[in-house]
């Protein structure tokens, strides 16, 4: 038979546990907010200062966490949005449906 790992705990006082913030901060810009909120049914928002380069190693990874602070921004101004990314990269948000 192979090897079992052994499998400890502790049970401790709730008061007792100790750990660590997430790295993350949430950094949504209220100025964002302000125009996901006031954003009408038909009209759609470009966004160019949240462009990602397409020719870019990163450009993945930079459309998620553009989108992910996007999306946090429409959590906090109560509406759904659809984005979509323009060839150049520029993300251009609309209402959706919920």
């Amino acid at each position: 038979m192979a090897d079992e790992k052994k499998f400890s705990f502790e049970i401790i006082d709730e008061s007792e546990m100790e750990f660590v913030q997430r790295g993350r901060k949430s950094n949504t810009p209220t100025e964002l907010v302000n125009a996901i909120k006031a954003l009408k049914a038909g009209k759609a928002l470009s966004v160019p200062s949240l462009k990602c380069d397409p020719k870019s190693a990163s450009y993945g990874k930079d459309k998620a966490r553009n989108g992910a602070i996007i999306r946090s921004a429409a959590k906090l101004a109560k509406v759904a949005v659809t984005i979509r990314w323009s060839p150049e990269g520029v993300p251009q948000i609309a209402l959706s449906a919920k």
